[in-house]
């Protein structure tokens, strides 16, 4: 059984949405998928697939300490996190992801392609940005016992 692709229930918006983390195993053997879009009050939509599963929704508040790395991450200055982690959109066989931030009104794009290690060498935005996907990524394995590659 193959799924389409996930319709998310909701696009984002600036004056709605704080916080857009999606992410793609790209095309290997489960198409496992998700997003999370979190909304002014920390509500969020939780929504994955893979190939063997019909689309799931969860929705609810995010935990404190994810609200927390999201705020410390909409003060950074978001300029700092490298370009080079910055992938084209579109298909591919290896892991994604894509992330929105809304800060003040002002929306960030960032792709990026299999999540480098958090290194002393990276500015601060940087460990925030990615300390932020990781723990995010670890929250949603938990809720849906789906492991990322």
């Amino acid at each position: 059984m193959t799924n389409s692709p996930i319709k998310y229930a909701q696009n984002f918006n600036k004056e709605e949405h704080l916080f857009r983390y999606s992410y793609s195993d790209g095309f290997g053997e489960r198409l496992l998928s998700f997003e999370v879009l979190v909304d002014l009050d920390f509500n969020f939509i939780l929504t994955y697939n893979t190939h063997t599963a019909e689309q799931i929704k969860q929705t609810g508040i995010l935990p404190d300490n994810i609200c927390h790395l999201i705020e410390e991450l909409s003060g950074c200055d978001l300029s700092l996190i490298g370009a080079d982690y910055n992938i084209h959109e579109g298909a591919s066989d290896f892991s994604s992801y894509a992330v929105k931030v809304n800060k003040y009104g002002e929306i960030w794009n960032f792709m990026i392609g299999e999540t480098p290690v958090v290194t002393e060498k990276i500015s601060n935005e940087e460990k925030v940005f990615f300390n932020t996907l990781n723990l995010l990524k670890d929250w949603v394995i938990n809720r849906t016992g789906y492991e990322t590659n």
